[in-house]
């Protein structure tokens, strides 16, 4: 019986502070289970030598160079040369805890699934103390039915977003031609998640955390900070993609509560956003753009419905959208 292989895909552009320490706990795998295949975004910096240097040591590691084009392209263009029977996505800034992920790669051996999710560890770095805030984690395996009609409680959890923390069964992303949005910089990993959950008919939790996603304080204006003019457009994309999907399953009206709470959230995302030291516009332009915050439909609807358990301050908040009280949320969100 063949053993199942992984294929680990690294998108890489202008890391080089930080891609010699991911290779170097790579390296630790077990090279006739797992192919690693970085794809070099056109950097500027000295990424391209050290990962030439690393190829020389690693047997298992391929290294492809292109134009710069973006995360989403260069993960598309990994998972077309890839030939594991699973794809983890890495970037090449983040961390693995590399006993966790030895173990994992050894149970796939005796999995049946189509998707795997474990923990991840969101690391704060570049101030005086390092804080680890770690990922709700489950324990079991779940049919498509189970999976969906909890869809609305994963997403609060905030498990369902990222690629990272996930593995993918690479026959279903290749045989329905599913790819990440080239054109977005904001949602494009949801996006790729729910074209893959369709496929979905066995999904393994397991409650080891895996990967560690790094937040460099000095590190300016990448796609996750920096303050973006279309964000509540690509905002309300996501989120009528998630109903749309949610409505087609079936799995909608089980959802709603979680659905409701979460629009809460990205409506605290968005207002928080105007405050950013990345956003350029004045207190008229905040307000309005908070006031057309309320006035969105998604969002409205979310805050005229009764959300049980609804935190105290997801509560107040709640409240003050509803009203359309544009200077108190200005206020509240400028000086808390």
């Amino acid at each position: 019986m063949n053993k199942k292989k992984l294929s680990i895909i690294i998108p890489v552009y202008n890391c080089e502070l930080y891609i010699g320490k991911l290779l170097n706990q790579l390296d630790q795998l077990d090279k006739d289970l797992v192919e690693i295949i970085i794809v070099n975004d056109g950097s500027t910096d000295n990424s391209y030598n050290i990962l030439k240097n690393f190829q020389n040591k690693i047997s298992n590691l391929n290294i492809i160079t292109q134009t710069n084009h973006g995360v989403s392209y260069t993960r598309n263009v990994g998972i077309k040369h890839s030939s594991g029977d699973f794809i983890f996505f890495i970037d090449s800034d983040d961390e693995v805890i590399i006993s966790s992920l030895t173990k994992l790669i050894d149970s796939l051996q005796t999995y049946e699934v189509d998707l795997v999710i474990f923990g991840l560890i969101d690391r704060f770095l570049g101030r005086k103390k390092v804080e680890d805030i770690y990922s709700c984690v489950y324990s079991n395996e779940l049919n498509k039915n189970e999976f969906l009609k909890n869809f609305g409680e994963y997403l609060n959890n905030s498990i369902l977003y990222s690629p990272c923390n996930k593995l993918y069964r690479r026959d279903i992303i290749i045989n329905n031609n599913i790819e990440f949005e080239t054109h977005l910089v904001l949602g494009e990993d949801i996006l790729f998640n729910l074209s893959y959950f369709k496929y979905c008919e066995r999904v393994k939790f397991i409650d080891q955390y895996v990967y560690i996603y790094n937040h460099y304080y000095d590190r300016k204006n990448t796609g996750s900070t920096q303050y973006l003019n279309n964000e509540l457009e690509i905002f309300v994309t996501v989120l009528s993609n998630i109903e749309l999907f949610l409505e087609n399953e079936k799995v909608i009206h089980i959802n709603r509560n979680n659905l409701n709470r979460f629009y809460i959230k990205r409506m605290n995302s968005l207002v928080s956003s105007l405050f950013s030291k990345t956003c350029t516009l004045n207190a008229k332009e905040k307000k309005l753009q908070i006031k057309k915050i309320c006035q969105t439909s998604i969002f409205k609807n979310a805050c005229l419905a009764s959300i049980p358990n609804l935190e105290k301050k997801n509560s107040i908040l709640k409240f003050f959208y509803k009203k359309n009280q544009v200077h108190i949320l200005y206020y509240i969100f400028k000086f808390f």
